[in-house]
């Protein structure tokens, strides 16, 4: 398995960064196993339909590389895409198609190595291991579901921020939007809002904390996405920020098609038709 790592700018006054290790810590031995590396960052061109490379990153005799969104230069909803690479194989300047990860595997382990991405809000932060990986990258279409994980209102003044990250390898096909549908709480989201979203890019739907709680889910069939959910808030102690993930769907998980569990049948009831 290989993963992209991606740069989210989900809002003018929300900053991301990345965290690239060298050694790889899930493998199936005791001692730790490095992998030599280097890590290429592309950005989106929308206009002619290509990734081009902003800048490849070595880590010289660090063991951990650190990219942060503001650095790149990212506009509101843009992403960057960051990707292990070969350290003697330069990736291409400018191409439609991004160019794959390299992989990461030192043994059978099932899990590949995850990036550490943070969000940075009002000098505060949150952290999570973060991965998008190539075989949903390779997906055009949906379907996804995700539930809502900010149900629940977080106090008065709380923003609800949803992000909704997609990464389509094939950048001639950034200029396909699709629909992001919200489920209410009736369980069927025949009929309910939808959103307009961007492929290769950070999708947000911006709520406050009482309106978030009407939502049961956000669902697609046009295209794949990974979601991500930041609450934003003031109290007296103090800007408070939480961040609340998932990872990829199983079906995008695991390697082979049984270890998928039942996965397609459950969301059947909750993706639209």
């Amino acid at each position: 398995m290989t993963y992209y790592y991606f740069l989210p700018r989900p809002r003018n006054d929300v900053a991301t960064t990345i965290t690239v290790t060298q050694f790889v810590p899930n493998s199936l031995g005791r001692q730790v196993r490095t992998v030599p590396i280097a890590v290429a960052i592309y950005t989106l061109h929308r206009r002619d339909g290509s990734w081009c490379l902003h800048d490849t990153v070595n880590f010289g005799e660090s063991q951990h590389v650190t990219i942060s969104s503001e650095e790149i230069g990212l506009d509101v909803g843009d992403i960057a895409v960051a990707l292990p690479v070969q350290p003697d194989s330069p990736p291409p300047a400018r191409t439609q198609l991004l160019p794959a990860p390299a992989s990461r595997t030192v043994d059978g382990s099932p899990v590949a190595t995850r990036c550490s991405l943070r969000f940075h809000w009002s000098g505060i932060s949150s952290s999570y291991q973060s991965e998008y990986p190539l075989i949903m990258a390779d997906r055009t279409n949906g379907p996804i579901n995700s539930f809502n994980l900010s149900a629940f209102p977080q106090g008065r003044g709380a923003s609800v921020l949803f992000c909704a990250v997609n990464i389509t390898r094939d950048a001639g096909l950034s200029a396909r939007d699709y629909s992001i549908h919200h489920v209410g709480h009736d369980g069927t989201p025949r009929g309910c809002t939808t959103s307009n979203a961007r492929r290769n890019a950070c999708t947000v739907i911006e709520t406050d904390s009482i309106e978030a709680a009407t939502r049961l889910a956000y669902a697609s069939t046009d295209a794949v996405f990974l979601p991500i959910y930041i609450t934003l808030s003031n109290s007296q102690h103090g800007p408070e920020m939480s961040v609340e993930h998932t990872h990829p769907p199983q079906e995008m998980f695991w390697r082979r098609p049984s270890q998928g569990f039942c996965m397609p049948k459950l969301r059947a009831s909750w993706v639209p038709d």
